[in-house]
């Protein structure tokens, strides 16, 4: 049952927030990529606002869900700010009433790049500032 829950939620993702179709609550994943300054983990204005539209979802719904930081090949050691992004963020949802156990803490620091760019490897392409700034974010998924 879970598990169909689960996926009833992603069908549900482009309805709205608290939407009632055909009898079955649907619940919007219409949240943004969380974004983040060069080399910082603070919590934007923006991002805070996206993660307050997740706690919404999260507090009508009891799933799990895995925060997943990356960092620019541009940054000072991309995989421990990966891992104080993540970290940031799911503090943010402990002490907003998000019990620890239902998130799953991840990062990747500039393995799992959005913009194909390398700041080692002359075979890639140069990245501009914005492109850069694609690479900085947290992702949420929705996990068993």
């Amino acid at each position: 049952m879970r598990l169909f829950l689960t996926l009833l939620l992603v069908f549900c993702s482009f309805m709205s927030f608290s939407q009632e179709k055909g009898g079955i609550n649907c619940l919007s994943f219409d949240v943004d990529v969380f974004s983040f300054s060069h080399n910082s983990y603070t919590l934007s204005d923006e991002t805070i606002i996206e993660l307050n539209k997740l706690i919404k979802i999260l507090k009508e719904v009891s799933v799990k869900v895995e925060i997943g930081a990356h960092a620019s090949c541009n940054e000072d050691n991309p995989l421990k700010l990966s891992r104080k992004r993540s970290t940031k963020i799911i503090n943010y949802l402990k002490n907003k009433g998000i019990s620890r156990d239902r998130l799953k803490l991840s990062y990747y620091g500039d393995e799992i790049l959005v913009e194909l760019c390398d700041c080692q490897d002359p075979t890639y392409k140069e990245c501009s500032e914005e492109q850069h700034a694609n690479n900085r974010r947290a992702e949420f998924r929705v996990i068993p």
